[in-house]
């Protein structure tokens, strides 16, 4: 789980040294949290397109990781980032709070709406007229549809709350 969780964490931040150059932000600081926030927020944009052809199966997961990745290498290579001295730090703080993740509470309308979404989102492509089956499915979230990138074998519904410590984590570096 801990492994995992860090190269998505690597996919996260590639992706954001991704969305920093297509969006021409030369940003001259190479805050890795603020690159990680916006590989969340191109994930997100791209999970919420993907999903309209694709379910969130294991198979597109473990691409978008894999490029995410790549991204990540490219970009370190391409800019010249001392990035093994920052590394340290998200490692620090990534094993420090990853008890956090182990420990924490899931929302009380967790079951009730917030695992569903994601999990058909996972499991399906677009469908049309879930709102009748639970009240839950009449609200599209971009955070679920970012949730549902996280379904991999094995793991399958367990990261899930991974992106909300993502959050937590960019924002603390």
């Amino acid at each position: 789980l801990y492994i995992c969780s860090l190269f998505i964490t690597m996919s996260t931040i590639g992706y954001g040294f991704f969305f920093k150059k297509i969006a021409n932000l030369n940003l001259n600081s190479n805050n890795l949290g603020l690159t990680g926030i916006f590989g969340l927020f191109f994930l997100s944009i791209l999970s919420s397109y993907s999903h309209l052809f694709f379910a969130h199966n294991y198979l597109h997961n473990i691409l978008i990781i894999f490029l995410g990745l790549f991204f990540l290498l490219f970009y370190i290579k391409k800019l010249s980032i001392n990035f093994f001295s920052e590394f340290k730090y998200i490692l620090i703080i990534f094993s420090l709070i990853f008890i956090f993740l182990i420990i924490s509470k899931t929302n009380e309308d967790f079951p009730y709406y917030h695992l569903p979404n994601t999990i058909q989102f996972a499991q399906q492509k677009l469908q049309f007229g879930l709102g009748n089956l639970n009240h839950g499915f009449k609200h599209i979230s971009s955070l679920f549809l970012l949730m549902s990138l996280n379904y991999l074998p094995y793991f399958e519904v367990y990261l899930f709350n991974l992106t909300n410590f993502l959050f937590y984590l960019f924002l603390i570096l």
